[in-house]
């Protein structure tokens, strides 16, 4: 019921509201989609990246510079940002998964700023600092207007298809072998699992579809810009992930949220801030987050969406006491939709 509850507002969303908040819930599907993929690593290898934002940017420019620089149809473009994102991965996960820990979160990082700087220097194939623009007329008429209910259900439906794919494959014994590895590498080894090359499997799908994110982030916004590629994306994808709760397959999203929501929330309290003043907009931002980090930190260590599930397991066991002490029963558990294999706390986690 929560879900198809979940489901009704998305689809009536656009029916009530301005098309400003439209244009908000379809950027937060997004990053939603960004995030999940992102926790793939993180909440289910133990993998900590500050690379995933190189993925995200890599599928946006690819197809941006598809539309701009060719007459590629656009169902091909979107396509190719996916894979795109996905042969980057796989050639920075190939290099990176032969480090240790935090050498394998340097090595993303710097290959992010590689990718950054390219981005922002080449401005006679990217744009540079300029942007480059995704132009109406290179996107079919029914989604090339941003804030129009097709876009936006054409974002929620390739969304709603992509974590449910995410979510069917966290839950077979791939995401099984994956908790496992992340549990203890050497027993995974020891009993056959090739560590390496599920991870790398891993990190090519989390690439996939960080690359989709950044296709769909193109066409909502009809532009493109290096910092997209910036590790600050990177660094706030983890803060979405931890503010969620890495344990639970839907926590990143629910992080994705509120970091978005909270985001504009910052422009929204300072609107005498333009574009002009995009140093001081950045900055509040960054003082924003980082306070959200170290709440997250001190008082959430499970994440929003952790303190939720406990909540609704406290409820449903002390509905059940009730019941039993008068005779009617057990009471129903949590709904199967608060959790997955990976929503028990985490032990030992590398």
């Amino acid at each position: 019921m929560p879900l198809l509850a979940g489901a009704g507002l998305l689809v009536a969303a656009p029916f009530v509201l301005s098309d400003f908040k439209v244009i908000l819930l379809g950027e937060i599907a997004i990053f939603a989609l960004l995030a999940v993929s992102y926790n793939l690593l993180l909440g289910y290898c133990g993998l900590v990246s500050f690379g995933h934002a190189a993925l995200f940017g890599i599928g946006g420019y690819t197809l941006a510079l598809i539309l701009a620089k060719t007459g590629t149809p656009f169902v091909v473009a979107l396509v190719s940002a996916p894979i795109m994102g996905a042969a980057a991965a796989l050639v920075m996960g190939f290099l990176a998964l032969r480090l240790a820990q935090i050498y394998f979160a340097l090595f993303t990082l710097a290959v992010g700023q590689v990718a950054w700087s390219v981005a922002n220097k080449w401005v006679s194939f990217t744009g540079g600092d300029d942007s480059l623009a995704v132009t109406a007329a290179s996107i079919p008429d029914p989604i090339s207007s941003p804030g129009s209910e097709s876009l936006y259900f054409f974002i929620v439906a390739i969304v709603a298809a992509a974590l449910l794919v995410l979510y069917l494959m966290v839950n077979s014994a791939f995401g099984y072998t994956l908790q496992a590895m992340r549990e203890s590498p050497t027993r995974a080894e020891f009993v056959g699992i090739p560590v390496r090359r599920y991870r790398l499997l891993a990190f090519v799908i989390s690439g996939l579809f960080a690359g989709l994110a950044g296709g769909l982030f193109a066409v909502h916004n009809h532009f493109v810009h290096p910092e997209m590629l910036f590790w600050l994306v990177s660094a706030q994808v983890l803060l979405m992930s931890l503010l969620g709760g890495v344990h639970l397959f839907w926590g990143p999203a629910l992080g994705a949220g509120l970091v978005v929501y909270l985001r504009d929330s910052v422009q929204g309290v300072f609107p005498e801030l333009t574009e002009k003043h995009l140093g001081q907009i950045l900055t509040l931002e960054g003082l924003t987050l980082g306070a959200v980090a170290l709440a997250v930190a001190i008082f959430l260590p499970l994440g929003v969406g952790g303190m939720l599930q406990r909540a609704v397991r406290l409820a449903a066991s002390r509905l059940g006491a009730r019941g039993r002490a008068s005779g009617e029963g057990p009471a129903p558990g949590p709904p199967a939709f608060l959790g997955t294999a990976a929503a028990e706390e985490p032990r030992g986690r590398r």
